[in-house]
């Protein structure tokens, strides 16, 4: 997928609020997210988390070999590979079920932030909406450019220590499955 600063300024836009329908593509990709925990606070994390990343690859160079992590949300520099601190239990669960998961491991921070360089073509998804699905689930909805495989790790690792404790997905949906749904933020369908 084709990343630009423009278009990560409009993805940043969208992990704040419900985009307009008239903006949704034909078809999503959805991950299904069991959480642990209040479903609050999960929504709260990993809007954070996002919205710190994508913020910076629509402003930073990515010209040195690190890039800076001041707003990055602090329990996830802590989980992250050669982080230190404190691991709240949310972010070290989910990192024990993420490395679970075959060929999985547990992610620097400096790793994953690059993945958000507006010219590293390996994060194949953007985002694009988070949803009600249960009294402890949530969907988390992608612009995957109606591909069903695509390069997401860096998003379900995410999904994971923001304290999931099962992701399915991504599966391919019609974007009329999104449209009736009621984003978690706002209330709104």
């Amino acid at each position: 997928m084709d990343h630009s600063k423009e278009s990560l300024l409009v993805e940043c836009g969208r992990i704040l609020r419900r985009p307009e329908v008239e903006e949704v593509p034909p078809y999503l990709g959805e991950f299904t997210v069991e959480v642990t925990g209040e479903v609050e606070e999960y929504v709260a994390r990993l809007r954070s988390l996002l919205s710190s990343a994508v913020e910076l690859g629509a402003t930073n160079d990515f010209e040195d070999d690190e890039v800076p992590v001041d707003d990055v949300p602090a329990w996830f520099l802590s989980v992250s590979k050669g982080g230190s601190g404190d691991i709240p239990e949310f972010a070290r669960l989910g990192s024990e079920e993420f490395q679970r998961l075959p060929g999985s491991g547990v992610w620097s921070a400096q790793n994953w932030l690059f993945r958000f360089d507006p010219e590293d073509d390996s994060r194949g998804w953007e985002w694009w909406d988070l949803t009600r699905s249960g009294p402890s689930r949530v969907a988390v909805w992608v612009d995957c450019q109606a591909e069903d495989f695509f390069g997401c790790q860096e998003l379900r690792w995410a999904l994971y220590v923001a304290g999931g404790s099962k992701v399915d997905g991504p599966n391919l949906r019609r974007s009329d499955a999104w449209r009736t749904s009621v984003s978690h933020d706002s209330g709104q369908a």
